[in-house]
Formats: structure tokens, C-alpha cells, sequence
């Protein structure tokens, strides 16, 4: 028997009937072989008819993970079933999986089921390949942690792209994750709504200490305080070149594009152009409010809220910084004054370098009266014309780093429409980078680290998080 291939020992209990343990372990971990004759696999379900599509995929469950769940040979997820039936399986939650195919979690009519829970959170690696999940859904106004990935600990999630989803919670609420603890979410798209209380965002509902990279939504968020556009609630989380172009609403405090309440967080070479709209204070273009960084933003979105309303950060606490950044959004106060809505920033403990407004954006500290109420113009200073931070020269968009580009740097953080506003490199058609290496970065022909100031470029880049050095 050692030496019978897959198709042998497949036939050998057929010949036998022995239908129990014949199954490989390491490819079927609990399934059926009336399963595996009737030919459902991974790679067939890309030649699946749309008509047929939920039919095939229906064969495809927990049953059939393909691989072993290490990092080597993680388990294949391509069909909604498998999605869905893994979910709140304890034993697969720190495994490494790879989504090999797009889901379509419409052919499950019910609620679908996050992955990881607040007792047992995923903590595992779940790599999108990116493909794409599409209309996942959750309708629970009463429940916490939601999300297709309801709680992360530690967690390294990447490549994947949500589509058309519709999230309702009550805490903790984000299309990707409900929760995220100290993990690295690289590269997560969504789209679609999120409504929650408190903590909602368009990614993540909150993300605390890790990562947020290169990640974008264009969902509706709505929410009543912590509402973000990528991530509700961060305690301490570093977001970079992400962005958010979609909506905002939000019926209490700390509403922002970017990030509702950042705390001491970061956020780094990203954006929104999406409007930001609530009923109550700390209301920002690119963060509600935040004691942390924001440096290399930008907002174009219209802003408004009650009081601490500005077109970056509502309320810029002590010990908070707005550094080589800009905004072109109108802002509108209802009750407030010049001391609490600003083109920058509605209320400061901080401090603001390098930064500018466009002057000709309309600013009115209290939109609930007649007139027009001046807003506070703490900044740098002001561009005459929006189409000024189209340009590469102009500062604060000077000191940015670009593509083609070597004087500021070699990470190439942007690219440049030239006749629009700036964009996450990953936007770009070219976004290659400039590898200052010399070799391919491949596995025959890797790129050669010679001296510790090219090491350094290593960890700056993530298009080169996959090559070989």
C-alpha cells in the first residue's frame, strides 16, 4: 500500500468498500470519499458556469481543504462553503490558508459567519491571493465583533479584496475585521456598507496596535461615534498608504475619513476624498481625533459636524502633529466659532508644520446661523489654487516622496497625475518602484544588499516584501 499512488489507493477501497480512513489526511481532513469521486476540487471550480456555479461550489466544504494548513502547503479556500464552515472551527484558527479562487457568499441565503471570535481569535495567516469575496453578509444589530473576519490577534492577513458587502453590528463593527489586536493587514480592499454603534469602519471597526498598510475602502460607513472610512477605533495603530473614498455619517463623536479616533496612532501617506458628515464634535477630513501623528495626508472630502470640525483633524490633542499635509475640503460648523472649526484642524493642543489649505475652499464655523462664520486658519499657509498640490514642487507635496524621483527618497511613497491630486503608489499603472539593487529579485538572480544604507531600503519598500535578497 506504500507504494500505490492518490488514483490506486482510490481504487483499492473502491475494490474493498473501505470507505472510512481512505481519504489522504493531509488533503481531506474529514471528508467523505463520495466527495472526492464525484470530482470537486479547487482547480475545477474556475470552469464552473455562473448557472452552476453555487451547485458545484455546494460540494466544496470544510470537508475539502486542500493543503496541510502550514505555511509551506496552507489550506486552499475556493468555494463560500469553505469559508463559511470554517469560520468558528477553533482548531483551524491558527492554520495558514490561501483563497485560490473568487466567492461569491451569495449562494448562503443566511448570515454568514466571521471568522475568529473575542474566545478564540484568529491568529493564523490567511493569504487573499488577490482574489476577491464577494456579498458577505451580516445583519445583527445586537452583536459585537463583525466582520468577515470577526476577531485577529496577532494575525497576518493579506491580498484580499471584499466586494459589495453588507455589515450590520453593534460594536466593533468593519467590513474585513470587527477587531484587530497586533496583527498586519496588508492590502485589503472593501466595498460596500457597514452600519454599527460604536466602533465601525470601513475596514477594520478598530485595529489596535498593528498594522493597516496599503489598504482602501469606498464603502458607506455609518455609525454613531469611533466611525472611520478604513478603520473606526485605533488604539495605537500605524495606518499607512491607505485611503477612503466613499461616506461617512455618523450621529456622535470622533468621526474621521481615515480613522474616527486615532489616539496615539499614525497615519502615514494616506488620504480621503470622501465626505464626512456628523451630528456632534471631532469631526476631520483625515482623522476625528488623535494625540498621535498625521503626517503626508491629504483631504478633499466636505466636512461637517458641531464643534471641533476640520479639514484633517477635528480636535489635534496635546502632543498630536499634522506634518507635510493638506486639505482642499469645505468645512461647515453648526454652533461653533473660529476656535473650534478650522481648514486644518477644528481644535489644537498640537502642533501643525509644513502644512496647507487651499484658500479658496469654503470654511463656515457656524453653518446653523445665516451668515458666514469665520473658521480658524492655523497652517503653514494657503495655496491659491486647489490645482497647486496637483504639483510635485509645491510644498507640502516637495517634500513627498515619488515615483522617478530620487531627491527625497527611494521608497516612492506616490504617484503624481500631474493634473490631479497625488495617489497611493499601488494606484498607479507603473508601480514597479525603482529597485536600487543590483540582480532581479528573484530566487536565481536576487537583488545583492552590499551596504547597510541598501539593507535599510528593504523594510521601506513593500513591493519588495516578496523578493529575494
Amino acid at each position: 500500500m506504500r507504494n500505490f499512488t492518490r488514483i490506486s489507493l482510490v481504487t483499492a477501497c473502491l475494490l474493498f468498500g473501505v470507505l472510512t480512513g481512505c481519504v489522504e489526511a493531509s488533503h481531506f481532513n474529514d471528508g467523505s470519499l463520495s466527495q472526492l469521486l464525484n470530482g470537486a476540487n479547487c482547480s475545477g471550480i474556475s470552469t464552473v458556469s455562473t448557472a452552476n456555479y453555487c451547485a458545484y461550489a455546494g460540494q466544496l466544504r470544510r470537508a475539502n481543504l486542500f493543503g496541510a494548513g502550514t505555511s509551506s502547503d496552507p489550506y486552499e479556500i475556493c468555494s463560500p462553503y469553505q469559508l463559511n464552515s470554517l469560520a468558528t472551527d477553533a482548531s483551524y484558527m491558527n492554520a495558514y490558508f490561501k483563497q485560490t479562487a473568487d466567492l461569491d457568499m451569495s449562494c448562503i441565503a443566511s448570515n454568514h459567519v466571521p471568522v475568529g471570535s473575542s474566545s478564540v481569535p484568529f491568529t493564523g495567516t490567511y493569504d487573499g491571493n488577490s482574489k476577491t469575496i464577494r456579498n458577505w453578509k451580516y445583519v445583527s444589530s445586537a452583536s459585537d465583533d463583525v466582520g468577515v473576519f470577526a476577531y485577529v490577534r496577532a494575525a497576518n492577513i493579506h491580498d484580499l479584496t471584499i466586494e459589495s458587502a453588507t455589515v450590520t453590528g453593534k460594536d466593533y463593527v468593519g467590513i474585513a475585521f470587527g477587531r484587530a489586536e497586533a496583527s498586519h493587514l496588508l492590502q485589503i480592499a472593501t466595498a460596500g456598507t457597514v452600519t454599527g454603534v460604536n466602533y465601525v469602519g470601513g475596514v477594520a471597526g478598530r485595529a489596535e496596535l498593528g498594522a493597516v498598510n496599503q489598504s482602501r475602502s469606498s464603502a458607506k460607513v455609518v455609525g454613531t461615534s469611533d466611525v472611520g472610512g478604513v478603520v473606526g477605533n485605533g488604539d495605537t495603530p500605524i495606518v499607512i498608504s491607505s485611503y477612503f473614498t466613499g461616506s461617512v455619517t455618523a450621529s456622535g463623536t470622533r468621526a474621521g475619513g481615515v480613522i474616527g479616533n486615532a489616539n496615539y496612532g499614525y497615519v502615514i501617506n494616506s488620504y480621503s476624498t470622501g465626505a464626512v458628515t456628523s451630528t456632534a464634535a471631532q469631526v476631520g477630513g483625515v482623522v476625528g481625533v488623535t494625540s498621535g501623528l498625521v503626517r503626508n495626508a491629504y483631504s478633499t472630502g466636505a466636512i461637517s459636524g458641531t464643534t471641533s470640525v476640520g479639514g484633517l483633524v477635528g480636535s489635534l490633542a496635546s502632543g498630536g502633529s499634522i506634518t507635510n499635509s493638506f486639505a482642499v475640503s469645505a468645512v461647515t460648523g453648526s454652533g461653533g466659532s473660529s476656535t473650534s472649526v478650522g481648514v486644518l484642524a477644528g481644535t489644537y493642543g498640537g502642533s501643525i508644520t509644513n502644512s496647507y489649505y487651499w484658500s479658496g475652499a469654503a470654511c463656515d464655523a457656524d453653518g446653523a446661523t445665516g451668515g458666514t462664520q469665520a473658521c480658524n486658519t492655523i497652517s503653514t499657509g494657503s495655496q491659491a489654487a486647489a490645482s497647486s498640490f496637483y504639483s510635485t514642487t509645491t510644498q507640502p507635496l516637495a517634500v513627498w516622496d515619488f515615483q522617478n524621483e530620487t531627491a527625497v527618497g527611494l521608497i516612492d511613497e506616490w504617484a503624481s497625475a500631474s493634473l490631479d491630486y497625488p495617489t497611493a503608489w499601488y494606484v498607479s499603472p507603473s508601480n514597479t518602484g525603482i529597485p536600487f539593487f543590483d540582480g532581479n529579485g528573484t530566487t536565481s538572480d536576487p537583488y545583492l544588499v552590499s551596504s547597510v544604507a541598501t539593507y535599510n531600503l528593504i523594510s521601506s519598500n513593500p513591493r519588495w516584501m516578496s523578493k529575494s535578497f
